[in-house]
């Protein structure tokens, strides 16, 4: 059997430009001097997210605090998230044909959230920060269900596809049009890098035709 674990930054929902507007101001509102423009937050990527928080002296308790006020301002300016175009279908697809999981930094209940409001249904569970800040153990939880199966992992950043091979993923993939260029995805060594959705389509149906 196969598992499909997604991302969702970067690889359902484009939310750069709202992070780069509004995420960075809640960052500075709270007295994060290291971030100021989405840039930062994509050299951020690079690792988990968290640690490299840490490593460039962000207190996380600040950084929590500035997650709370961005989730807040979004949803009181009703901010429409935009999702790349294609997507949504495979998830649907993908999730009728194989185990599925989000696996996200973002937070559980506005994926689940969006998901619905989407019509993209067939996810078994959302894993966010409320669960662990490390994707790892959030990987990890996943397998444990589906002890020997083999799991192919869909992600936008380095930091995505370094963490799920640290977690024992088998087929890391890296799509080109979230946070990360090729050129940086390709540092973490992805088993497959796509640069359309349409890439994407293909592989994981060709998972389901050769069942």
């Amino acid at each position: 059997m196969v598992l499909i674990l997604w991302d969702y930054d970067g690889v359902l929902v484009n939310t750069i430009e709202i992070e780069d507007k509004y995420f960075t101001a809640a960052c500075r509102e709270v007295g994060i001097e290291q971030i100021h423009t989405g840039e930062d937050l994509i050299k951020l990527s690079q690792g988990n997210f968290y640690e490299e928080c840490i490593k460039v002296g962000i207190d996380i308790e600040k950084m929590e605090a500035a997650i709370h006020i961005f989730e807040k301002r979004i949803k009181e300016l009703n901010c429409q998230i935009p999702i790349f175009q294609g997507v949504p279908e495979i998830m649907v697809d993908t999730a009728r044909w194989f185990p599925s999981y989000i696996i996200t930094s973002n937070s559980a209940t506005l994926v689940a959230e969006k998901l619905k409001k989407e019509h993209i249904i067939g996810i078994r569970e959302i894993l966010g920060y409320e669960f662990d800040k490390s994707k790892v153990k959030k990987i990890e939880y996943v397998k444990a269900l589906y002890p020997g199966e083999k799991i192919y992992f869909i992600g936008d950043t380095s930091g995505d596809i370094l963490e799920a091979k640290a977690s024992g993923v088998d087929v890391t993939s890296g799509v080109s049009w979230g946070w990360h260029t090729v050129e940086v995805l390709s540092q973490a060594n992805p088993d497959y890098i796509f640069n359309e959705v349409s890439q994407l389509r293909d592989f994981l149906y060709s998972l389901f035709e050769n069942e």
